[in-house]
């Protein structure tokens, strides 16, 4: 069977596990075949590999007793002369002091190990993320850019503009609310966007904040075409993740009555 190919991508997203030894054999060969040849895996690898190494230096070093050398030469010389019947003497038991300093360091070690798993994992996290944001990013270009309809979103009496957004819509279930003038919400506060369909249920289409400069930029998915909703509205609700329904003031919304596929 041929040996997979990986892209920088996937290889990334491979390294913290190579680095702690959790690839199998398949996986660490592929992955060391591209790192041969991708100078970028390669300085991560190395970075990762600082950091692996750092574990070996994180124990302090303290110089043993004078007494311990002797210890050990004399229990190698009984060692040495054990009977012809290899019958060994009982091995003395280290100092207490001796006991107590190897138990700290292996605790020691235990914990910066699994520090420095749990960094790796929080790296690899947080490359994900990044690779999702980016994507979405890309999506919300692509459809700002090719978009034909798009409708403005008004605000209810209790906002201090008119329009304080827009939608816009593409032929399939993607679109992009752009928000510029809602006002920010205090702790626990979020706001959700709602698609309206012809016998006036509402469906969520996720929740969202704005910064200080009353902003927000968000890409909906709705649950089929967009034919299926005659509009949106936004309403204020408990956070982080909103309400199964409407409980809180509506303060903006737009219609979709007019949405055609191609524009308007």
């Amino acid at each position: 069977m041929d040996r997979r190919r990986l892209t920088h991508a996937l290889a990334s997203d491979e390294l913290p596990a190579y680095a702690l030894g959790a690839l199998d054999a398949d996986e660490s060969a592929a992955l060391v075949e591209h790192l041969a040849e991708c100078p970028f895996c390669q300085a991560d690898q190395h970075r990762l590999d600082e950091l692996v190494g750092l574990l070996g230096t994180a124990v302090p070093q303290t110089s043993p007793p004078p007494s311990l050398r002797e210890q050990v030469l004399a229990q190698a010389a009984i060692e040495a002369n054990a009977g012809p019947t290899g019958e060994r003497p009982t091995l003395r038991l280290l100092p207490g002091w001796a006991r107590a300093a190897l138990a700290a360091a292996a605790a020691l070690v235990l914990i910066l190990t699994g520090a420095v798993a749990v960094l790796l994992y929080n790296q690899w996290q947080i490359r994900q993320e990044l690779d999702t944001l980016r994507a979405e990013q890309r999506e919300i270009a692509s459809i700002l850019a090719q978009s034909a309809w798009w409708a403005p979103v008004t605000a209810e009496a209790s906002q201090s503009q008119p329009v304080v957004g827009r939608l816009y819509l593409e032929e399939g279930q993607a679109g992009v609310l752009v928000i510029d003038g809602l006002s920010p919400l205090g702790p626990g506060q979020v706001y959700q966007i709602w698609l309206i369909r012809a016998d006036n249920t509402r469906v969520s289409a996720g929740v969202f904040t704005v910064d200080a400069s009353r902003r927000a930029t968000v890409l909906l998915h709705a649950p089929g075409t967009w034919s299926a909703y005659q509009g949106m509205g936004i309403t204020v609700e408990p956070g982080p993740a909103g309400s199964p329904g409407p409980t809180g003031p509506r303060v903006a919304g737009c219609s979709l009555a007019d949405w055609q596929p191609g524009g308007l």
